[in-house]
């Protein structure tokens, strides 16, 4: 598994950003309480602002979660949902955010046996740790 730190360090910062971004709009709004139209804009904008980097800044939270828990061996879907104390369903979902947005680089999730898996590359063919370990035998 390669964790892409870069890319989940500039999640962090680019939410960061844009709550203080976020911020300035808010105070656009507060300053321009006698328009309405102007303060409904200015409001609109923060609040949009504001939960793009609730969620960036989430997500990249979330990863390094999931990230200590992959790595200390925790695959399954019911193992994780256990240790974190939320379902199956949400912890699929958090997954594939995390695996779709890339910082996560070389694993996939297997809907079949609900369990994240390894892919190996050998002579430019990708397979997944089990089918190796079984060639090796």
């Amino acid at each position: 598994m390669i964790v892409n730190h870069s890319f989940i360090i500039s999640k962090r910062r680019k939410g960061t950003v844009m709550y203080v971004i976020g911020t300035i709009f808010m105070l656009f709004t507060i300053i321009a309480y006698d328009e309405w139209g102007i303060m409904i804009f200015w409001g609109i904008l923060a609040l949009g602002f504001f939960s793009y980097g609730f969620f960036s800044k989430e997500i990249a939270s979330r990863a390094y979660r999931y990230i200590d828990l992959i790595e200390a061996g925790y695959t399954k879907l019911e193992d994780i949902s256990s240790k974190m104390g939320i379902t199956e369903d949400e912890v699929k979902e958090n997954i594939n955010d995390i695996l779709n947005s890339g910082m996560l680089l070389g694993i996939y999730y297997d809907n079949n046996t609900k369990e994240i898996k390894e892919i190996v590359s050998k002579n430019n063919k990708q397979k997944t740790k089990e089918e190796v370990k079984g060639k090796k035998r």
